[in-house]
């Protein structure tokens, strides 16, 4: 699952949920010197389609971390396979408005679920 953090509160977070629009996102039209000199897209125009890759909606959804849950974010995510990094990370280290992938794990009695990996999606 995808979700966008709304609170961080320690160990318990609150995700708004994401859910992939229908049909594939539009490829925005790169300007001609990009195109002649093969430049990238900037740091904003990557962070945009990113953005357009899925919709948060306003369904919430109360998670908590154990101690024992992986948290990694992939850094050069714009690099080619092989030349990327992965660079772990604490609880303390999401913020508010961050991007989440989510694989959960199991449901707690207080009806709030577990969360057993997370990887951060941020702009590097």
């Amino acid at each position: 699952m995808i979700g966008k953090v709304k609170t961080v509160a320690g160990s318990k977070l609150t995700v708004y949920k994401a859910r992939t629009p229908d049909g594939p996102p539009e490829r925005p039209e790169r300007s001609e010197i990009q195109q002649e000199q093969g430049e990238p897209p900037s740091p904003e125009e990557r962070a945009r389609r990113r953005a357009e890759m899925f919709q948060i909606t306003d369904e919430t959804l109360d998670l908590v971390i154990p101690a024992d849950a992986q948290i990694i974010k992939i850094q050069g995510f714009n690099r080619s396979p092989g030349n990327q990094e992965t660079a772990r990370l604490e609880v303390g280290d999401i913020q508010e408005g961050d991007l989440l992938m989510l694989w959960f794990g199991e449901k707690l009695s207080s009806g709030e679920q577990s969360v057993a990996f997370i990887q951060l999606i941020r702009p590097n």
